[in-house]
């Protein structure tokens, strides 16, 4: 790794009681410009700052201490601002009946970090009942929240059927934000078994700026965490220092039955790779709940070496279509979840389709024709050209 790597690593462990080789990390040729830009871009910025003026001293030049301070200062600035929005969002659905759930965010930074300023994030999500999801889109929109997307009576029926969120942007006058209403965890292709109706009722009672909300239990956090993080492919460090604050602060979880439950409904995997590069990345102790289980899966040691092989190294382009879905299928332990999730990934229909081609309800069909030519673009043919381009430069480096 590069020394910047080294001291990113360094600041996010769980354990910070001993800084025996801070020395060694923070020298004088240290690349401070690209270690913020690291931090910033794995959503890792806060602790960083908090691990350099913890035991930083007179290793960091003074003026790129002012550089980490402003860079603080104005992500804690702006989690206040969100954090105040969504406490009024949650007393305006409290007041129509809706029960809200806060995910990510400010509830997650306050109840893993003990900081709402401790972690980065730039928009609010919060989790309804999927029966709710219509009445909480007209309460929003009564209140002056903006859909991002517009859906005909049949484009509505599918995203509900198969998606899992609606997005608004945020009504905040000096900042812009966005809202995303979850009705379910995942969408249908992640997790289709997933039963949110029992996670409603799961919920806990927490604690937000000095206001009661409700919030996931500690399991169904973990849990979600892990396959928000599996749909991105795990690519910041920030979900993997989530999930680790996660299980930092709830001594209590019984792990037998969350490996168990998490097989119940085929996201075992999930759970344990998550787990895993906890483990690995920021030396989270594992029980013996957890590690016997990842022994016995050779495909978490598969996944979890092409995550800590990818992660740190700077990306030219965002994973591609084949890429994401090469790893989503990986992570799945079940047969039938793999035919699901084929299946819908192929054929059915999402809002990258109806942006591209705007047709009525009537000729509704056509777009499973469309889908298909739209994925041999945009995830074969591009895909296979910037191969071939990049393929060309290396071959030949002096060509115009």
């Amino acid at each position: 790794m590069t020394p910047e790597q080294q001291v990113l690593l360094a600041a996010v462990q769980c354990d910070q009681s001993h800084h025996d080789h801070t020395d060694d990390l923070l020298t004088d040729d240290l690349d401070w410009s690209a270690l913020r830009n690291m931090a910033v871009s794995h959503g890792v910025m806060p602790l960083v700052y908090t691990w350099l003026t913890a035991v930083g001293h007179d290793r960091v030049p003074t003026d790129e201490m002012e550089h980490w301070q402003m860079l603080y200062r104005r992500n804690a600035e702006h989690n206040l601002l969100l954090t105040g929005e969504l406490l009024r969002l949650m007393r305006l659905l409290q007041t129509q009946g809706i029960v809200a759930i806060p995910l990510k965010g400010p509830a997650l930074a306050e109840a893993a970090y003990g900081d709402v300023t401790m972690r980065q994030f730039s928009d609010l999500d919060i989790f309804v009942a999927e029966e709710d999801i219509l009445h909480t889109s007209h309460v929003l929109l009564a209140h002056g929240y903006m859909p991002m997307d517009t859906f005909t009576a049949r484009q509505r029926h599918a995203h509900i059927k198969r998606t899992c969120e609606f997005t608004f942007r945020g009504r905040h006058p000096t900042a812009a934000y966005s809202l995303d209403v979850h009705f379910r965890l995942a969408a249908h292709y992640i997790a289709a078994t997933l039963d949110s109706q029992s996670v409603i009722a799961r919920r806990q009672c927490g604690w937000l700026a000095g206001h009661e909300i409700n919030v996931l239990a500690p399991a169904d956090l973990l849990l979600y965490l892990c396959l928000h993080a599996t749909v991105h492919l795990w690519a910041r460090l920030s979900y993997i220092c989530d999930v680790a604050r996660v299980v930092a602060t709830n001594h209590n979880l019984d792990w037998a039955n969350l490996v168990q439950q998490a097989e119940v409904v085929g996201l075992r995997r999930i759970l344990l790779l998550g787990l895993t590069l906890a483990h690995d990345m920021v030396a989270l102790d594992l029980p013996a709940d957890v590690a016997g289980p990842v022994e016995g899966d050779q495909t978490i040691s598969v996944l979890r070496n092409q995550v800590q092989a990818e992660i740190l190294q700077p990306a030219a382009d965002p994973p591609g279509f084949v890429t994401a879905s090469l790893f989503h299928l990986r992570a799945k332990e079940r047969l039938q979840d793999r035919a699901r999730y084929i299946l819908i990934r192929a054929f059915a229909p999402t809002i990258e389709d109806w942006r591209w081609v705007d047709l009525p309800d009537r000729l509704y069909p056509l777009y499973y024709v469309l889908r298909l030519a739209r994925l041999l673009q945009t995830g074969i043919i591009r895909p296979v050209c910037r191969w071939f381009a990049a393929a060309h430069r290396a071959a030949h480096p002096n060509d115009a």
